[in-house]
């Protein structure tokens, strides 16, 4: 058996000739849920979101604990060191990088990072991940009372979240060692420009309860994205594939790949 597999291995031909060698495909585990931020929490989902939108925060090379955070839209990582994180470690204030585009071409503003935190947390779907900042930041794992948002909770939510001269200013109920943890990981920043155009909450109090606990129908349709990442989608195969496009364009860190890959069953960028 042994010189057959041997004989076998002299028979192969030489290494395929890579016919895109500027694109990386990636075959993952199925299809994304959404590409909805406020919607996603699968891993399928993440992998595309990771590269199309930023978060305030981000993780150096392969690090996940708190000392390989990087700042992302956020122009530093907050600590009390820094003065950045009150001396009760409930307040945390994240200084939003000036000049960042989205892929649209408009620029991302403080109001923008504020919109994103408070649909996250508002969106509030069942199942879904809006509890990870809802914990935190409210005390509570959810938003409704008798199936209905509750008015409470939007108005409390609104006093958490604010901007302050350009700086994103977020206040816990409690001190809350994981919440920049949850925060490079959640609660990627959207255009909420984009979001409205597109059928979404339009960051009003008054108007949060009929954009809560919605059908995955109503969300971001997974074909459109407007972020920040290194990489701009371009175009959703739904029984094939996702393609992006590199963004040479961006403000923030620049993808060193020419082209890039997550996907369902592959995801190609291609370079502008």
């Amino acid at each position: 058996m042994r010189s057959i597999l041997l004989a076998a291995l002299f028979v192969l031909p030489a290494a395929a000739e890579v016919k895109n060698p500027d694109t990386f495909v990636y075959a993952t585990i199925g299809d994304p849920d959404s590409l909805d931020p406020a919607w996603a929490y699968d891993t399928a989902s993440h992998n595309i979101l990771s590269n199309v939108y930023e978060y305030l925060l981000g993780y150096k090379g392969s690090g996940l604990s708190t000392k390989d955070l990087m700042p992302m839209i956020s122009e530093k990582v907050p600590s009390k060191a820094n003065g950045l994180v009150s001396a009760d470690g409930r307040t945390y204030r994240f200084p939003i990088r000036k000049g960042v585009k989205f892929h649209d071409g408009t620029v991302l503003t403080p109001e923008d990072a504020r919109y994103s935190i408070l649909r996250f947390l508002l969106v509030d779907r069942d199942g879904g991940p809006s509890s990870l900042l809802l914990e935190p930041i409210l005390g509570v794992n959810g938003t409704r009372k008798g199936g209905k948002l509750d008015p409470a909770v939007v108005e409390r939510a609104f006093k958490a979240v604010t901007v302050d001269k350009g700086v994103l200013v977020i206040r816990l109920e409690r001190p809350f060692a994981p919440f920049l943890s949850i925060l490079a990981n959640f609660g990627a920043i959207v255009s909420k420009d984009f979001c409205v155009r597109n059928g979404q909450w339009d960051g009003e109090a008054a108007t949060a309860e009929r954009f809560n606990n919605p059908r995955r129908e109503s969300m971001i349709p997974n074909d459109k994205a407007d972020g920040t990442g290194a990489f701009k989608l371009e175009r959703f195969d739904k029984t094939n594939k996702h393609t992006g496009r590199r963004c040479t364009s961006r403000s923030c860190r620049a993808s060193r790949a020419r082209r890039s890959s997550t996907a369902c069953r592959t995801w190609s960028a291609r370079r502008s």
